[in-house]
């Protein structure tokens, strides 16, 4: 964690107004002139002093989605913590990524939560190092920064093409006939973006927590999408209409698969199968 101040126009304008003062008290030797020197000096020590703790008091904690596409803006959470226990911090700005979010006041020991938007331009892996949070208080003299480190490591899904742009050249054939999986062999643990038709209401109720149905993937249904096809228009076009195809079915219960270089993701209603082979899409070369 790096700690740091930045002065600002109106500090600069003070401090000098302040060495003016201090050399007139030496030169005159007016004991209003010392005074005065002395409460600028004052103020200037309680100023720096309050923004010390009150930027020291704040903690931020910062996660991103699981869904994240090239070009296509997103919000990380952020969470302030005031981690005094008798004062409010005050003014609190936290920054990342080239955007930022603001707060008024937390009270002590509270938390506030907001979201700060961000755009990566390319698909793959990619790192958010560190977010930086501000705050001018109390008198805007300074601003005072902390920078911390977060090393979150997002996998950034290929920038998706709407369904028109996906279909215009019918590469995906039949796939865009998307349709249920096979019959339903059992039941497993809900995941969430699960749709709220896929749950098993009666095993959720004796079981005491939700359930969403399994079905029998090789009993029919559930399309495959051919990305080497796709690709074969252009590698970068051809994932992104593969992923738009993937991500059209995440929030309902259609089934989709994927063939990709030698692979075969067999068709799934899963959610976590589904962000499985677009991650394999981003991470192409």
């Amino acid at each position: 964690m790096k700690t740091g101040a930045r002065i600002s126009i109106f500090g600069a304008i003070y401090i000098l107004s302040a060495v003016v003062i201090g050399l007139l008290a030496l030169l005159s030797g007016n004991n209003f002139h010392y005074m005065a020197f002395a409460a600028a000096l004052a103020y200037l020590a309680a100023s720096t002093g309050a923004g010390i703790r009150n930027i020291l008091g704040a903690s931020v904690s910062v996660s991103a989605p699981d869904e994240i596409y090239a070009d296509v803006p997103f919000k990380l959470a952020a969470e302030l913590k005031n981690k005094r226990r008798f004062f409010p911090i005050m003014l609190i700005k936290i920054s990342a990524g080239g955007s930022s979010v603001f707060f008024g006041s937390t009270g002590a020991k509270g938390r506030a939560r907001s979201a700060v938007g961000m755009t990566l331009p390319r698909r793959g892996k990619h790192v958010i190092d560190k977010c930086v949070i501000s705050s001018p208080y109390p008198f805007g003299l300074f601003t005072f920064r902390v920078v911390i480190p977060l090393g979150i490591e997002a996998i950034v899904f290929p920038e998706p093409l709407r369904g028109d742009a996906v279909f215009a050249e019918g590469d995906l054939g039949d796939t865009a006939d998307l349709t249920k999986a096979g019959d339903i062999a059992g039941v497993r643990s809900y995941e969430e973006g699960d749709s709220m038709r896929e749950i098993h209401w009666k095993s959720s109720a004796r079981t005491g927590s939700l359930k969403s149905k399994l079905y029998d993937e090789s009993a029919g249904g559930g399309k495959i999408i051919d990305a080497d096809k796709l690709t074969e228009r252009g590698v970068e076009t051809g994932l992104s209409a593969a992923c738009g195809a993937i991500r059209g079915t995440l929030a309902s219960g259609d089934a989709i698969g994927m063939k990709y270089r030698d692979k075969l993701y067999m068709p799934s209603s899963s959610r976590k199968d589904k962000l499985s082979m677009m991650a394999a899409l981003a991470l192409d070369e």
